[in-house]
């Protein structure tokens, strides 16, 4: 009896890995087919993205057009293909711009804990955070005008406290584990004991993070373009197809549905794998 009474709780981590496992499964298999249709678009789509009466406005499915046409007779399926071009490219241009600050600030933090260099990281970092993303890509915009890199730049400086916050913390723990120690008594520095130490205990975390962190960038591109202020029509993005198709909903809503689709499964399977990556730092 109280073997039977152990067993479900000695199975239930077995369980949940193999549960992980299979939902990372699922969303590297929407990530990878999200990301194959959009490179495909640079190079081949079934129809131009811009080209107008391909078929007739407002289109149904059909064979020659699998998701059909939208008002200008414009083919749905070649416009989603090449809609992912800028979302990705934001995702890009904000992590380039998040992940090598955040993480260099949340290290040199955890460094200098509680001195003045801290103290600056950390007001720096809050008053971060009392921007929204969308305000902060707003004022941006209004700045430098609408455009895929103001996008990308603007959202990516918004995630630079999450980075910060997230590496600082892992970097105190690391910093008080005993092999530190040791590397301190052999005189080695701390750029060195960051570089050979830290940081690779820390990739699990990183990585995670800017998985999140793309899945953020998606949502924050999708909304600004929605709004007006990410990449400019007539380049297709899913944002601008959404905020295109809402006035249409009612005849086909298929024209508003496939691109939020689209931008819901990117993000679902973003955070399967940061989910995914984030129980492997927790297992190691």
């Amino acid at each position: 009896m109280r073997t039977s009474s152990k067993t479900p709780k000695a199975n239930a981590p077995a369980q949940q890995n193999n549960t992980l496992d299979i939902r990372a499964k699922v969303g590297g298999t929407i990530l990878i087919v999200v990301v194959i249709s959009t490179l495909l678009s640079i190079f081949w789509t079934p129809y131009p993205p811009l080209a107008m009466s391909t078929g007739p406005s407002l289109g149904h499915i059909s064979l020659a057009h699998p998701l059909g046409t939208d008002v200008y007779g414009r083919d749905t399926l070649s416009r989603l293909m090449t809609g992912g071009v800028p979302v990705f490219e934001s995702c890009f241009l904000s992590l380039v711009v998040a992940v090598p600050f955040g993480v260099t600030l949340g290290v040199v933090a955890s460094w200098y804990q509680h001195r003045a260099i801290d103290a600056i990281i950390s007001l720096f970092t809050d008053a971060l955070y009392g921007f929204p993303a969308l305000l902060l890509a707003i004022t941006f915009v209004s700045v430098f005008g609408a455009s895929t890199l103001v996008a990308g730049i603007s959202v990516g400086v918004a995630l630079i406290p999450s980075f910060v916050r997230v590496v600082k913390v892992r970097s105190q723990e690391v910093l008080g584990r005993g092999f530190i120690t040791v590397s301190r008594t052999y005189g080695l520095s701390r750029r060195t004991i960051t570089l050979r130490h830290v940081l690779p205990n820390l990739s699990a975390s990183i990585l995670s993070q800017t998985i999140l962190g793309a899945s953020l960038t998606v949502l924050a591109t999708a909304a600004l373009s929605y709004l007006g202020l990410g990449t400019p029509p007539p380049t297709p993005s899913w944002g601008v197809m959404i905020e295109e198709a809402q006035s249409y909903v009612a005849i086909d809503p298929t024209l508003m549905i496939v691109p939020a689709l689209m931008v819901a499964a990117t993000i679902f399977g973003l955070n399967v794998l940061a989910d995914f990556y984030s129980a492997l730092r927790k297992d190691g």
